[in-house]
């Protein structure tokens, strides 16, 4: 095989470092330098140090003459070294054959690593595209599930997004140690504040005044205050409540430093949040007290066909 320079076709010697017309580097010279392997038992050490697995599983048969079909190989016969690829359909392209042990071990070594980590990135991008189907599927459920249901929402969501995150960190440890300290502590401290936030913000009840009523939002439902009976009952039918605050809540939004706020608008210290939320009873005929409330109507794979 004739060394040439991929670039200007300029033939070249193994020892140049670029090509002596143009300048583009030898990449065979970049590669054959002392830590890589010189010979086949080299290369075999080579293989094995990495865990590569059997030739049969890699396809990658060194010091053999394998005669099956999709293989790479390289072997010697009376100091001539071949190496070779027999494509699909059992026919043999060669790659080199001659006396330049080194050059035939070099053309090997780089179809190796080229074969072998490339498999590796694909096995790698398909697990993480898995991962993040995954994800996804979950979250479709999780998010809905968690939205009607008390207090889960945005909190679940955001825990699984967080353990999702933390395996991914796991997965490239190399990247997560080069980061510098104060930027995984950033990334710590803007996870935790953002769930910490999610579960006070869920947990606080607010309080809004419509049509001289009070009503209270608590866990993505509405709770309507009952002067007479100093106490809220939760609000069946929404609806229109429900658009109303979403569409104008700062309008009506009532805050708890205001003249029109009392203590006994408190959410937290109803009897209803004491018999409904802190206590085991799982249903009270409050529940359904008032029906509605509205004052408007509103494979990669080899290529074994080709040569190399």
């Amino acid at each position: 095989m004739d060394l040439i320079c991929e670039n200007c076709g300029t033939y070249l010697n193994f020892l140049d470092k670029q090509c002596p017309l143009c300048g583009h580097a030898n990449k065979y010279y970049m590669q054959n330098t002392s830590f890589t392997p010189q010979t086949i038992s080299e290369l075999k050490d080579w293989y094995e140090s990495k865990g590569f697995g059997p030739y049969e599983s890699t396809r990658f048969f060194i010091g053999i003459d394998y005669k099956r079909p999709k293989a790479f190989g390289i072997y010697e016969t009376n100091g001539i070294f071949t190496v070779y690829k027999n494509k699909a359909d059992g026919s043999r392209a060669i790659r080199y054959k001659g006396p330049d042990e080194a050059f035939a071990v070099n053309e090997l070594y780089l179809k190796i690593k080229e074969e072998l980590i490339d498999r590796k990135y694909h096995r790698r991008e398909d697990a993480s595209l898995l991962v993040y189907l995954q994800y996804f599927a979950i979250m479709l459920v999780a998010v809905p599930v968690s939205y009607v249901s008390r207090g889960a929402f945005p909190t679940v969501p955001l825990f699984i997004t967080f353990i999702y995150a933390a395996a991914y960190a796991e997965a490239r440890i190399d990247v997560v140690k080069k980061m510098h300290p104060i930027k995984k502590v950033g990334i710590v401290s803007l996870l935790c504040s953002v769930l910490i936030f999610s579960a006070v913000y869920t947990n606080t009840p607010r309080y809004y005044k419509y049509d001289e009523h009070i009503i209270c939002s608590y866990q993505r439902e509405f709770y309507l205050y009952n002067e007479s009976e100093n106490d809220y009952a939760r609000l069946v039918k929404r609806d229109n409540i429900a658009d109303i605050i979403k569409k104008s809540g700062r309008t009506h939004r009532l805050s708890t430093s205001s003249s029109d706020y009392k203590s006994q608008y408190s959410f937290k210290d109803s009897n209803y949040y004491k018999v409904c939320f802190k206590s085991d009873y799982s249903s009270d005929p409050r529940l359904d007290h008032y029906d509605d409330y509205s004052s408007s109507s509103d494979s990669y794979s080899t290529d074994w066909d080709s040569d190399w």
